[in-house]
């Protein structure tokens, strides 16, 4: 009897010093790969300079990088008070831009605004405009990476 006590009591003390061994995390320490904590970034190429002139329709385009996939770029063009003017999704190019050796999603993109008449005026008039870009991506969720441009 007191031998079956002793092997009670060494089966309880096994399992209790194995139990943290069995019932924690599976090495997935930290953030891992399990969030994504790295925005994306972007960048206007046209038009190629803050404050560059703008008359009638026009394209705005550029590149957008991140660590997962991009899912969309909307472009914002905002009046001088913020309020917003236009915007829209733009194209995305199909095929990614990044080598091997990097793991990075890149794309370009452009969109077109047309500036109609409407009622007798622009829907853009002359003025100043600030282009923001919002990214996209897929992964744990969505997450934005904004970048202003002026635009004249």
């Amino acid at each position: 009897m007191k031998s079956h006590l002793k092997l009670k009591w060494k089966l309880l003390l096994l399992i209790t010093l194995l139990s943290p061994v069995f019932f924690t995390c599976k090495g997935n320490v930290g953030l891992g790969s399990t969030i994504d904590i790295t925005p994306p970034t972007v960048r206007i190429d046209s038009p190629e300079a803050a404050g560059a002139p703008a008359r009638g329709s026009f394209v705005i385009k550029g590149k957008a990088e991140d660590d997962t996939q991009i899912k969309s770029v909307h472009v914002m063009l905002l009046d001088s008070n913020g309020g917003l003017k236009s915007s829209g999704h733009a194209e995305l190019s199909d095929k990614s831009g990044a080598s091997r050796s990097t793991a990075k999603d890149v794309r370009e993109w452009w969109i077109l605004f047309e500036n109609k008449m409407e009622g007798g005026k622009h829907v853009l008039p002359d003025g100043e405009y600030t282009i923001k870009v919002d990214v996209v991506v897929r992964k744990s969720g969505e997450k934005r990476q904004q970048r202003p441009q002026s635009l004249r």
